[in-house]
Order: structure tokens, then C-alpha cells, then sequence
């Protein structure tokens, strides 16, 4: 307890979920009694307070409560500000707190709520600056404060606009059905997931758009995005045939956009990750990619022409480039890890002289494995035509399901496990009772 800062002791206290933890956690030293006093947003227990959990804390500033709470426990108007959940009361009766609320919460997501005018205002809110709101049928417009600079909705099927000032940063949409338009503001944080009602969106306008996140919006065609974007994650968009891509992307993580048959690649990506796109052909400009670190390709097989970049550091291949029987790494001079995993056609791998990790499981076709001395883990699984793997390597090695593995010409090797290799010798490596070759009882991963 004594070596963690006050930071993380802080962090220990919010998890705490009973008033006996707080006790004891205060009769241990006079640290532990100054991290409490270090709180200026109160922990709840149960997602519940007392005026007994309040005195643990004495120095809150801002009120981290349901709305029942408050009115159960008639909380005196002591803090500065306030951040309140409401589920189930009227929403009429938090309406007298309207300028002090910093944080609200309506309803629970995937659950109730309470009724909300169709056309909700809330823009003489003046102290509001997160809002959230789940599981509302009524509102159909929401106008919100100069203030606020969060907005999260969830499951309003028939919200249809929102209105506002410049100053919201951050908003996330799920699950509402009816929206097709996104308020023209300064974001720097755009979620939008599960809203089928966008076919096309173009945000090149929106300058200081840092993040973008678009999932499972099924009617989604196309997409363009300002050039101010580094991070941009995609899942699901099983409509989408148009990506327009930032320039200064720098983490790209693609999933489930089968339409897609090629994009242009912005050069200074640093992470790529692309899963289940059936058709994509081509990625162009990977070639020029000098930056990219990164790199895992799943369930890709029709990529043709493909050149791994130089500058990997990692790079995983699932079910992808069916096309190739050799894939030549020798080049990738700073690679320190790549896996293999169902690639059946993939017959010989050429490595680089400094690679250390390499993982490769269900790649039926390899039949013999010479590895750079630069080694330190090996882990080969249900390589059914493999015959032997060489190396001068001082590393562990791991082999399973391998039938027909006969030979291991690695003299340095530190441990050998080893699981269901019928043909595997490996008396050679426990002759002065060292116990290197250790057989396994089950798969290990």
C-alpha cells in the first residue's frame, strides 16, 4: 500500500463496495486518510450514496448521484455542482436544479426512461456540460447549452435533430433510427453506431476531427473525412463501397466492410488493421507507407500484388493472402513478432536476420522451418505437413500437433515443450538430465 501513489490509491477506494473496506482502509496510515480528502467527486457503493459514505470524503466539489438518492437522503445544496443519474422519477422534479447540473445521465441504456418533452430544450443549462440520455421514445428534437461539450444518446428511435452550439466536442450516437444529420460544430470525437438512416457522410468540414468511430450502420455508402483525422475505426459497414481518407491517418482499424474492393492508404500510418474484406483486391500505396509499425490482416484472401511494408515491427496474418505460397520478410529489418494463422497455401517463410517471436498455427502447407539465431519464442501448432525446424537460436520452443515433425536441429534451445508429435525425437536434448524437453498433457497456447 505504501509504494502506490495517491493517484492509484484513488482508484482502489472507487472500486470499494461495502463501508467496511473504508473503514479499514483508513485505520491503515495517515496516507491512506489523506486520499480520501483528495476526492473532489465523491465514489458511489452499489451506484448508491448515504450521508454515511459522504463524511469519508469531505472536500467533494461535485455530486455523483441518482436523483432518488438525493431526495431520499435530502442532501444539503453544499456542493457547487452536481452530477445526477434519473431512471425512474418524472423528470419534472430535477427541472428547480437546471443551472447547477454539470453531469446528467437520463435513463438506463438497453432500459427505461423517464418522458421527455418531444421537443427537448435544454440550452439555459448554463453549468451542463456532459449529457447523456438512453432508451427515450418521446424526444424527437434536443437543443442543448453553450456549455456542453459531451452529448451520448442511445435507443431515441425518434430523435431526428439536434441543435446546438460550437462548443460539443464529443458525441456519440447508437441505436437511433430516425437521425440522418450531424450538427455542424467543432467536434474533435464522433461515434456513430447502429443508425441506419445514414447513407452518405461527409464530414470534411469538420477541421478539428481528431477520432472517428462508425459501426454497423448497415445503409452507410460512402464516407469522407478531413484530413485532421489520425484515428478511424470501421465495423460492419457492410454497405460501404466509397472511403475518402484522411491524409495524416495514422491508425486504421477496418472490420466486416466486404464491399470494399480497394482504397488508397494515407502514407503516414503508423497501425493498420483490416478484417473480413471479401473483395479487397488492393491496398493502394502501401508500399510507400514508411512510418506504418503495425500490421494484421484476418479473413483477407483476395489481395493480389501486396508488398509487407519494410517498417513492421508486428505483423499478423489470419486466413489472408491466399494467393501466395512464399511470403519474404527478409527485408523487414526491424520486424520483432508475426503470427501465422490459417494460411493453408503458405509453403515457405524467409524471416529477417534480428526477428525474435514468431507464433504459427493450422498453416498446413510449410514443411520445413529455418529460423534466425536471433530467436527467443517458438510456437508452432497442427502444421500437419512439417518436417524440421533448424536453428542456432537460444530460445524456447513450443510444438504441438505437428504428425509428421521429425527433426529438431536446434543445439542451443533453452526448453522444448512439446504435445501430440508422434514422430519427435527428443532424447538428444535430456542427456545430462537438464530436462529441457518437457511433454505436454494438453493443446497450450
Amino acid at each position: 500500500m505504501s509504494r502506490l501513489d495517491v493517484s492509484s490509491l484513488m482508484v482502489v477506494v472507487e472500486y470499494f463496495n461495502e463501508f467496511k473496506a473504508l473503514n479499514e482502509f483508513v485505520l491503515v496510515n495517515k496516507k491512506c486518510q489523506d486520499v480520501l480528502l483528495s476526492f473532489k467527486v465523491n465514489p458511489e457503493i452499489h451506484q448508491h450514496i448515504t450521508p454515511k459514505l459522504l463524511r469519508f470524503f469531505p472536500h467533494i466539489q461535485t455530486l455523483s448521484c441518482s436523483f432518488e438518492d438525493y431526495q431520499q437522503y435530502q442532501i444539503i445544496s453544499e456542493y457547487d455542482l452536481y452530477r445526477f443519474r434519473i431512471e425512474r422519477i418524472p423528470f419534472e422534479k430535477i427541472l428547480p436544479f437546471y443551472n447547477k447540473i454539470s453531469t446528467l445521465k437520463i435513463g438506463v441504456y438497453n432500459g427505461t426512461s423517464p418522458t421527455l418533452p418531444s421537443q427537448f430544450d435544454t440550452k439555459n443549462w448554463t453549468s451542463l456540460r456532459s449529457l447523456e440520455i438512453n432508451a427515450n421514445s418521446q424526444i424527437e428534437t434536443l437543443e442543448y447549452p453553450g456549455t456542453l461539450t459531451r452529448l451520448k444518446i442511445a435507443e431515441c428511435k425518434n430523435l431526428k435533430s439536434i441543435i446546438g452550439s460550437n462548443q460539443l466536442k464529443m458525441l456519440r450516437l447508437y441505436d437511433c433510427k430516425s437521425i440522418s444529420v450531424i450538427p455542424n460544430v467543432s467536434l474533435t470525437r464522433l461515434e456513430i453506431m447502429k443508425c441506419n438512416s445514414f447513407e452518405f457522410i461527409d464530414v470534411t468540414h469538420y477541421i478539428e476531427l481528431k477520432h472517428i468511430i462508425i459501426s454497423e450502420c448497415f445503409s452507410l455508402l460512402e464516407l469522407s473525412i478531413p484530413n485532421s483525422v489520425s484515428t478511424l475505426e470501421l465495423d460492419g459497414c457492410k454497405s460501404l463501397q466509397r472511403l475518402e481518407l484522411s491524409s495524416n491517418l495514422s491508425k486504421i482499424n477496418f472490420y466486416y466492410c466486404n464491399r470494399i474492393r480497394s482504397f488508397k492508404i494515407p502514407t503516414k500510418i503508423t497501425s493498420l488493421r483490416l478484417s473480413d474484406f471479401g473483395l479487397l483486391s488492393k491496398i493502394e500505396n502501401i508500399e510507400l507507407c514508411k512510418n506504418i509499425q503495425e500490421f494484421k490482416l484476418v479473413n483477407c484472401n483476395q489481395l493480389i500484388n501486396f508488398n509487407i511494408p519494410s517498417t513492421l515491427h508486428t505483423l499478423e496474418l489470419k486466413n489472408s493472402l491466399s494467393h501466395y505460397k512464399k511470403i519474404d520478410l527478409s527485408h523487414v529489418n526491424n520486424l520483432i513478432s508475426a503470427s501465422f494463422v490459417d494460411c493453408l497455401t503458405l509453403e515457405e517463410i524467409n524471416f529477417p536476420m534480428h526477428f525474435s517471436n514468431l507464433f504459427i498455427d493450422h498453416c498446413e502447407a510449410i514443411a520445413n522451418l529455418l529460423l534466425p539465431s536471433s530467436m527467443t519464442k517458438v510456437n508452432i501448432t497442427k502444421c500437419g505437413l512439417l518436417q524440421t525446424i533448424k536453428t542456432k537460436a537460444k530460445c524456447e520452443l513450443i510444438v504441438q500437433q505437428c504428425n509428421i515433425l521429425f527433426k529438431l536441429e536446434t543445439p542451443n534451445i533453452i526448453k522444448c515443450f512439446y504435445y501430440n508429435c508422434p514422430l519427435l525425437s527428443v532424447e538428444q536434448f535430456n542427456t545430462n538430465n537438464d530436462n529441457i524437453a518437457i511433454k505436454l498433457s494438453s493443446l497450450y497456447f
